[in-house]
């Protein structure tokens, strides 16, 4: 087993001592990676340093094919989410002009539907090959190398920012929500999602959790380390929920699953369409029968994972965190 070992010594949120939680392994270059927690606010990081190589562990397969990531009936699931992003921002109800980037806006289809409401409308992506689609769709998307920051590239104010499932896998996101805040208008909003790494999901087997991803996954947050990282950033956090239709259900199946089924996450997999991973042999040969046992257990585990993840959301332990927060006007906020 390769693995990636760190000489991390301390939080990058809080400064308190971590150790090793957990061992990640990476189904595209099959490498192993370790991740410290903090024993304070309860914050992971993966131990990786090699990051010009960054780009080697964003393969093409992990964009999927023909520009779609999941077979058909998942791409209009997760089309509809998107939507959903939509009327979310336009919840917020602000009382200024309606102006909005997307940190890491991927396809565009949220900025689509924006755009066509007459928001201003931008995005950023970390790749062309990602910002592509978005626009071919008239979306103005910022783009820069893997060494350099997109968002130091944008010189417009905006009312809202948006960071869907993208703080997870910057190198800073101290670095990140700074800038942010430098792009934001007055009281401006700040609408993020991040994998709740303490979740009840996320604890039932950190070293396969769907959501940890390493080295993708960069920063693992808990609610204490993002209310604690916003606050020493300039925000105000206004609401916090770990509730995801998107994301919340899916998972605790998946843990569940991962319980039983010898190949880790075999069912994201399937939903995938494809064989993208660098498994071992041994895995491989039991491609077919992970799949009948996925097969078998999925309805049972389905009905169980639901209740349990509406428990834990009860509890504020669901798969994600999902903050509204505000830009602090009182620059001594800063700390």
């Amino acid at each position: 087993m390769q693995s990636k070992n760190s000489d991390i010594s301390g939080c990058e949120i809080c400064g308190s001592s971590v150790v090793l939680t957990a061992v990640n392994h990476d189904r595209f270059s099959g490498e192993y990676f370790q991740i410290f927690g903090c024993s304070k606010c309860n914050h992971g990081r993966t131990a990786f340093h090699d990051w010009d190589t960054l780009g080697m562990y964003y393969p093409e397969a992990y964009y999927g094919g023909e520009k779609k990531r999941f077979i058909p009936l998942i791409e209009i699931i997760a089309k509809a989410c998107r939507s959903k992003r939509a009327k979310r921002v336009r919840r917020l109800g602000l009382d200024r002009s309606n102006s909005i980037l997307d940190h890491g806006c991927g396809r565009g289809h949220m900025l689509d539907e924006l755009s066509a409401l007459g928001w201003r409308c931008s995005g950023t992506e970390f790749t062309e090959g990602s910002a592509e689609e978005a626009r071919v769709r008239g979306i103005h998307v910022v783009t820069t190398d893997l060494g350099r920051n997109p968002l130091s590239e944008i010189v417009e104010k905006y009312g809202v920012v948006t960071a869907w499932h993208v703080l997870e896998h910057v190198k800073s996101p101290r670095e990140d929500l700074f800038l942010i805040r430098d792009l934001l208008e007055a009281k401006g909003r700040l609408l993020l999602e991040v994998p709740n790494w303490r979740s009840i999901q996320g604890m039932i087997d950190q070293g396969t959790w769907i959501y940890t991803e390493s080295p993708r996954h960069i920063s693992h947050f808990s609610k204490e380390s993002l209310i604690c990282l916003l606050e020493q950033c300039g925000f105000s956090v206004l609401n916090i929920s770990t509730s995801s239709t998107e994301y919340g259900f899916f998972g605790m199946i998946q843990s569940l699953l991962n319980v039983f089924v010898p190949n880790e996450n075999h069912l994201f997999l399937l939903l995938r369409g494809n064989h993208e991973s660098a498994e071992p042999d041994s895995q491989k040969r039991g491609w077919w029968f992970s799949t009948l046992l996925t097969l078998i257990l999925i309805l049972p585990l389905a009905i169980i994972g639901v209740i349990a993840e509406l428990v834990a959301i009860s509890l504020g332990k669901g798969g994600v965190l999902r903050v509204i927060a505000q830009k602090n006007s009182d620059i001594n906020a800063l700390t």
